[in-house]
C-alpha cells in the first residue's frame, strides 16, 4: 500500500486538488501547491510538494502541510 492509498481510505470523500496556476518544472524539479477535501469543503488541508525526477521516475518527494486555520 502506497502513502497515497493509505491517506485516501483515511480520508474517503477528499480529493486533492492541484492549486491552478502552482505547478512548475525545471530541470527534473516539479513544485505545486494542493488543496485537499471533501466536496463541500475542497480547501480543509492545503500544501506543498516537491519532487525531484530522474530517468522518469521519482527520486525523492518532499510534502509540506500547512497547519489549518481552525
Amino acid at each position: 500500500m502506497t502513502l497515497i492509498d493509505e491517506v485516501q481510505g483515511k480520508f474517503l470523500h477528499f480529493r486533492f486538488t492541484i492549486m491552478p496556476g502552482s505547478l512548475e518544472e525545471h530541470h527534473g524539479q516539479v513544485k505545486f501547491s494542493w488543496y485537499f477535501g471533501p466536496s463541500d469543503n475542497p480547501q480543509t488541508i492545503s500544501g506543498q510538494d516537491f519532487i525531484v525526477i530522474e530517468n522518469g521516475l521519482i527520486q525523492s518527494l518532499v510534502v509540506f502541510i500547512e497547519k489549518s486555520e481552525e
